[in-house]
């Protein structure tokens, strides 16, 4: 039962993408039957709040920063479309046909501009942040790895992955790492390095 359970995650694990990460056995020590395989959890949703891992948390707010006055001025655009919808609402009965039509192709012209600027803002925000942080993540696999043989674990579960997959409902709370992975890595790892 316990390696049917152990093949049916692995499976799920092996098609989803993420932070899954397996780590890989001992050659020097197969383990077999007897040896308990260690399992650990990690939460990488608990890697971008306050309290994350700060490398990862300092390029999104630099990211964010650099996006800043572009989201200002979608803002704006936002608030035009809704101040003229507002304004053709109050004042249709009084204005004269021509003039709600300019109004609305006005609307219309204002809509159509929002909706290419957004999606560019959008396409162009998530190059950016790629960029920023795929490194980071990148490191963080490396340690994730170092950290896991270092303590003899066999296998990591992401929890944000599994859950999301709706493969995983619960688990023991000791086998979670997440927040001893992270003080770790920004210790090793400070922010500026």
């Amino acid at each position: 039962m316990r390696t049917h359970l152990l093949t049916l995650v692995l499976a799920a694990l092996m098609g989803m993408a993420g932070w899954t990460f397996a780590a890989r056995q001992h050659a020097t020590q197969p383990t077999s039957n007897a040896q308990a395989l260690k399992i650990a959890i990690i939460d990488s949703r608990l890697f971008t709040t306050e309290n994350g891992i700060q490398q990862l948390l300092q390029q999104m707010r630099q990211t964010d920063e650099s996006f800043r006055d572009r989201l200002a001025a979608l803002q704006k655009l936002q608030q035009q479309i809704q101040s003229l919808q507002r304004e053709l609402q109050t004042q249709w009965a009084n204005l004269t046909p021509q003039a709600r039509e300019q109004k609305q192709d006005e609307l219309e012209e204002l809509q159509n501009r929002y909706q290419r600027e957004n999606e560019d803002f959008q396409r162009d925000y998530e190059r950016a942040m790629r960029r920023a942080t795929d490194p980071i993540r990148e490191r963080i696999f490396a340690f994730l790895a170092s950290y896991a043989q270092a303590r003899q674990i066999q296998l990591v579960l992401d929890h944000a992955v599994l859950s999301q997959a709706g493969a995983i409902s619960y688990f023991d709370p000791a086998l979670d790492i997440t927040r001893d992975f992270i003080a770790e890595y920004n210790r090793a790892h400070p922010v500026g390095r």
